[in-house]
C-alpha cells in the first residue's frame, strides 16, 4: 500500500502565501498547489519535492524577476507594482499601440509647458537595486521630439537619510547612480554617472545648510551619443552599486558595449550630510524641466539579478518572455518528479 502525502488547506494557504510573494502568481497559483494533495510519499520523490520548493524559495535562483512589456498592464494577471508620478492632469500616460518596440503595446509619458515638471514611474519592492547585490536590467525607449528645457529620460535614483525613515519632505537624496538625459547643448544623449572614490560628495553638509544641489551634482558623463528622432535605443546594463571596490558597470547601447567600469559609485550621504538608504530604485518617463515639455516612449522592461544575462533581459530578450524568467534548470522539476515518485 502506497502512503501519501496529504497537505491540509491550511499548510497550502500558507505555502500558496509565501510562494506567491516570491514569485509570479501566474507561474505558482492554489490551482498548481493543489496537484501537490496526494503526492506518494516515497524518499526519492519527496526529496525531489523538497528540493523544487527550496529553489524556489531562494531568490538567488529567480533570475529575471521583473517584466515589464506593458502587453496586459493593469489587467488582474498584471504582475507589476508601480507608482506613477505624473504632476497635474494635462500630464499624461497612455498605454498605446502606434509606436512599440515589439508586441502590440508600449507606454508613452507627456508632460506639457507650464504644466509640472514630470511625468514618470517608478516599480515598487521590485524595482530597488540594494547596494552589494549584482543586477541585469534591459529597456527601450523613442523620443518623438527633442524636449524643451532640458530633460531625465531615466535614472537609478538615490533614496535619502535618515536609513529606516527616508525624509522625502524637505531635502534631495543626491546624486543618482545612473542618469540618462540630454547633453547641455540638448544635442545628444547622454549617461551621467557617480565616479569611483567620490563617495563623501556630500559629507561636510548639514540640515539647514544644504549645498546647491541639481539631479547631475557629484555625477559625470560617461557617454553621449546623437539624438536620433522616432527611432528605439536599447539599452541594456549590467551593474552593482557598492561603497567598494566591487562596484561596476557595464552599458550597451543597440548591442555595443559603450560604459565598463568598476569602483564605487554610490554617494554615502545626502544633501544634508545624513547617511542615506542603501539602495537605488528605477523610474523612468519624461523630466523636463519646470517651463520645458517633452514625450517618450518605453518598452521591454526587464529586471534580473545575477544569475541573468545580456540576452535575459535585452529587448525581445529570449529568456525572459518564453519561459517568464524561470531558469533553464526549471524542467528538471518535471524529471525529478517522474525518476522519483515512479520508484525508480
Amino acid at each position: 500500500m502506497i502512503s501519501q502525502v496529504l497537505l491540509s488547506d491550511r499548510m497550502l494557504n500558507i505555502m500558496n502565501i509565501q510562494l506567491i510573494n516570491k514569485f509570479n502568481p501566474r507561474i505558482i497559483t492554489r490551482n498548481s498547489m493543489n496537484i501537490m494533495k496526494g503526492l506518494p510519499a516515497k524518499p526519492l520523490g519527496t526529496i525531489a519535492f523538497l528540493f523544487f520548493i527550496g529553489l524556489l524559495s531562494n531568490p538567488s535562483y529567480s533570475q529575471v524577476y521583473l517584466t515589464e512589456n506593458y502587453e496586459d498592464f493593469g489587467s488582474q494577471t498584471e504582475e507589476v507594482d508601480y507608482r506613477l508620478n505624473c504632476y497635474l492632469s494635462q500630464n499624461h500616460f497612455a498605454i498605446q499601440s502606434s509606436e512599440v518596440r515589439n508586441g502590440n503595446y508600449a507606454a508613452s509619458f507627456e508632460s506639457l509647458a507650464n504644466h509640472g515638471t514630470r511625468c514618470e514611474m517608478t516599480f515598487q519592492d521590485r524595482g530597488f537595486f540594494n547596494w552589494g547585490e549584482e543586477k541585469w536590467m534591459g529597456f527601450s525607449f523613442m523620443i518623438p521630439y527633442i524636449p524643451t528645457g532640458g530633460g531625465v529620460m531615466s535614472q537609478h535614483h538615490s533614496v535619502p537619510g535618515p536609513i529606516g525613515n527616508p525624509d522625502w519632505t524637505n531635502y534631495a537624496s543626491g546624486g543618482n547612480g545612473f542618469t540618462i538625459r540630454l547633453s547641455d547643448d540638448q544635442s545628444r544623449f547622454a549617461i551621467r554617472l557617480i565616479p569611483p572614490e567620490n563617495l563623501n560628495h556630500y559629507v561636510n553638509n548639514s540640515i539647514g545648510s544644504p549645498a546647491p544641489y541639481s539631479a547631475a551634482e557629484g555625477t559625470e558623463i560617461y557617454h553621449e551619443w546623437e539624438i536620433v528622432e522616432n527611432q528605439w535605443f536599447d539599452i541594456v546594463m549590467n551593474f552593482k552599486y557598492s561603497d567598494g571596490s566591487d562596484g561596476f558597470y557595464k552599458i550597451w547601447i543597440n548591442g555595443d558595449l559603450v560604459v565598463d567600469i568598476t569602483g564605487s559609485n554610490v554617494h554615502l550621504h545626502d544633501v544634508v550630510g545624513r547617511l542615506k538608504e542603501r539602495k537605488n530604485y528605477f523610474q523612468f518617463g519624461i523630466y523636463p524641466g519646470n517651463s520645458g515639455e517633452g514625450k517618450i516612449y518605453y518598452d521591454e522592461i526587464r529586471i534580473g539579478n545575477s544569475a541573468s544575462s545580456y540576452a535575459d533581459v535585452a529587448p525581445e530578450g529570449e529568456g525572459s518572455v518564453g519561459n517568464g524568467g524561470r531558469p533553464d534548470w526549471w524542467d528538471l522539476w518535471g524529471w525529478f518528479a517522474s525518476w522519483g515518485w515512479s520508484g525508480r
